[in-house]
């Protein structure tokens, strides 16, 4: 809304896309009408944005994890279901899995990248070395401090411990939260 003493300016005003143009002394009427104009063309008020259910909406969403692994064993290639897999770990700079059956093979994929690919309600990383199956944890011991030494099923010669960092996290993973 421009108000000016001076209707010269007019043409140019409405070329801004202005609501009104008032010439001075303004009337009380013709400030309302042009208030009433400007409120009649404004965007209606969008409901307040509950940003919390967003957010637990999208924690929520199903999120699609790797179904399986292309592994290679001497000069054959196979594909093994996630489902099959009790645990992944890293040795001398080579990353493997471990499936049910005890068999282990080299995968592609460091932990770094198996912790975003798998499901974190079923594969849970322990420490720098190991991600372990809810399912391949046949047994727990208290260990040093607040750590716990897993043994594993299929068994595995490395002892698998849960970093101290990342206990509480475990224990409440193992709970099913």
């Amino acid at each position: 809304i421009f108000t000016t003493a001076y209707n010269q300016y007019a043409l140019e005003a409405f070329k801004l896309n202005t609501v009104d143009y008032l010439l001075k002394p303004v009337k009380k009427e013709d400030l309302q009408n042009a208030i009433a104009k400007f409120k009649k063309h404004q965007p209606k008020v969008a409901p307040a944005i509950d940003i919390d259910k967003i957010i637990n909406s999208f924690q929520n969403a199903q999120k699609d994890y790797k179904k399986r692994f292309v592994v290679r064993y001497s000069e054959h290639i196979k594909t093994i279901n996630t489902d099959d897999a009790s645990y992944f770990y890293t040795e001398a700079r080579a990353n493997f899995m471990v499936t049910k059956d005890a068999k282990r093979y080299v995968i592609d994929y460091n932990l770094d990248q198996l912790e975003t690919l798998i499901d974190p309600k079923v594969f849970y990383r322990i420490n720098r070395q190991f991600i372990v199956g809810i399912h391949s944890i046949d047994e727990m011991l208290t260990y040093s401090k607040s750590r716990v030494l897993i043994k594993l099923n299929p068994p595995c010669k490395i002892e698998t411990i849960v970093s101290t960092e990342r206990s509480s996290d475990f224990k409440q993973w193992l709970g099913g939260e």
